[in-house]
């Protein structure tokens, strides 16, 4: 039931999801819905009750409820309103425990205090009951999936399906972010905190981390939503001059710190773990246990990280393959030891690096299912959405705001019809034999420029991937020579196994589609038992995913 349920709450998403032609359309509404939400503490001695209790005080304070995550273990509500004005007035209508130890400061977390005695029937006015999402935050790939005979295409979707982050947890994960960015949009009115990567590119786990990024300046699609503000005024706000340096990181340090106070001491919950400052990219470590989420918050590389997020999430809605490929490599990189988290510098490729991996492939590869960037964006129409300055050999892709969906899905779909029969079973295949090929150096770059290989890059970067967005960012310096080996080493070694089940099932091969009976679990099982398997989570894969047949 719990698998079902999950599979219903993914499947939400989705629609939800794909709704949005545009990114900059879903990203406003994710952030609009998290700012009408709030999340309540209820009563534990019997939860539907208290749950049923607190919807209708709510509603006596005529306040309409648009949509409940319930988190039966924890006894918390997320609970969506119509309007930011019926949050306001709600807040007014609370108060402050009484105790002097309890901080009064006033988020849009509260507790309800449930009234065990009142009789009265429990129909709600504004809000189906039937309609509560049930959610269980978990912080691993679940220990039975439930599967029957599927082929090996429909296991790779079904454990996507039930597994990548469902509709609940996207409003968890951007109802974090709002109550980041609303203290600290006292002092800095244009200010924004928005969640980036997984979250919103759906190849995330509902266990992965959530990747926060802040800005004092807010984004730029905010600012041509919002009305318009005098570009001059008789009137200027007072400020201190900071004697602070201009550069990023420095100015990242400087904020972070002024955020370090009221992430870790005022927001209830929250938990600061650590603070990174002296690394490229500062960020501030937290975590908030009830929800099941470990968080980091950057500032650094705001353009940077909002257009990759942009990037991603229109490749994998350009074909409803990509997202289960991207997240099936990424918990097959963790259960080889590709992927691996270390306590000082990290030699090992990450998740950003695997999809782009992945991507490159998917581009560059016989099994080619999407365009190069440029090509993508020639798609559509040259004058209004895309802007391609070329510098030298440096080539700078900027994602205007407005990239349709829609066109954008059916005219790559009519570019790469020749493969539109391969499964994601296929694509996983092609991909072991595209990486498994020995080679010095691993250029990845999702443009058509060809520029001219320099010699001296095969012995500075063994891996080489170039910033989609200024080829002369290199975005993989920290992958050592020896884990680019271990990549491809894996690859070979992932695509003997699928042969050797393949044979072992006696499938009958054809141009695609041979491998289609393999048990996806003994395929993780045997792949777990790779030199690094006791450095993978102290865990084995059978207790990781068990597909029962």
């Amino acid at each position: 039931q719990s698998h079902r349920s999950q599979h219903q709450q993914h499947q939400q998403h989705q629609q939800q999801s794909d709704k949005f032609e545009y990114y900059e359309r879903e990203l406003l509404f994710r952030r609009n819905q998290a700012k009408r939400s709030i999340l309540v503490k209820y009563g534990t001695d019997n939860p539907n009750f208290a749950l049923l209790n607190m919807l209708r005080d709510l509603e006596r304070l005529d306040v309409t409820i648009e949509n409940v995550v319930q988190m039966k273990k924890e006894s918390l509500a997320l609970v969506e309103l119509t309007s930011s004005a019926q949050v306001r007035h709600l807040l007014e209508n609370t108060v402050h425990f009484k105790n002097p130890n309890h901080t009064p400061y006033a988020t849009r977390m509260i507790f309800h205090k449930s009234n065990n005695n009142r009789k009265e029937s429990f129909e709600l006015r504004s809000f189906d009951k039937r309609n509560v999402i049930n959610y269980e935050p978990i912080d691993q790939m679940p220990k039975k999936l439930n599967l029957t005979t599927l082929t090996l295409d429909d296991q790779l979707r079904e454990m996507y399906d039930k597994c990548a982050i469902d509709e609940a947890g996207a409003q968890l994960r951007f109802f974090v972010a709002s109550l980041i960015e609303e203290p600290m949009s006292g002092l800095f009115k244009s200010c924004s905190c928005v969640p980036f990567g997984s979250t919103l590119n759906q190849t995330g786990a509902n266990w992965a981390d959530l990747d926060l990024m802040f800005s004092i300046d807010g984004f730029r699609h905010e600012q041509s939503h919002a009305r318009s503000f005098p570009q001059s005024s008789a009137f200027k706000f007072l400020s201190n001059l900071n004697n602070k340096s201009d550069d990023d990181r420095s100015q990242a340090k400087f904020y972070l710190n002024l955020m370090e106070f009221i992430v870790g001491s005022m927001l209830p919950g929250f938990q600061l773990t650590s603070k990174i400052m002296n690394a490229r990219v500062p960020i501030l470590k937290f975590t908030v246990k009830r929800l099941g989420l470990s968080c980091d918050l950057s500032m650094s590389n705001m353009s940077q990280s909002f257009n990759t997020t942009k990037l991603f999430w229109l490749l994998n809605k350009l074909d409803h393959r990509v997202s289960p490929l991207v997240f099936f490599l990424r918990h097959w990189a963790k259960v080889t030891g590709v992927q691996r988290r270390s306590n000082g510098p990290n030699p090992f490729i990450s998740s950003y690096q695997l999809t782009m991996l992945a991507i490159f492939y998917l581009m560059s590869s016989p099994n080619k299912i999407l365009g190069s960037v440029d090509k993508l964006l020639e798609a559509i129409d040259e004058q209004d959405t895309r802007q391609l300055v070329q510098n030298d050999q440096s080539i700078y892709l900027q994602l205007k705001e407005q990239i349709n969906l829609r066109k954008l899905r059916q005219d790559t779909a009519q570019m790469f019809k020749a493969n539109a029969h391969l499964k994601v079973s296929d694509l996983l295949v092609g991909f072991f034999e595209f990486y498994s090929v020995p080679r010095d150096q691993i250029v990845v770059h999702l443009t058509s420029r060809q520029g001219n290989p320099d010699k001296n890059d095969q012995h500075r970067f063994p891996l080489k991937i170039e910033c989609p967005f200024n080829s002369e960012l290199i975005t993989s310096k920290n992958v050592t020579r020896t884990e680019v080996k271990y990549f491809q080493d894996t690859c070979l070694r992932s695509l003997k196994l699928i042969e050797k089940l393949a044979a072992k099932t006696a499938s009958t091969k054809s141009t695609q589609g041979q491998f289609s009976d393999i048990n996806l679990n003994e395929l993780l099982n045997e792949l777990n038992k790779s030199e690094r398997s006791e450095d993978n989570l102290n865990t084995t894969l059978s207790d990781e995913l068990n597909l029962n047949y």
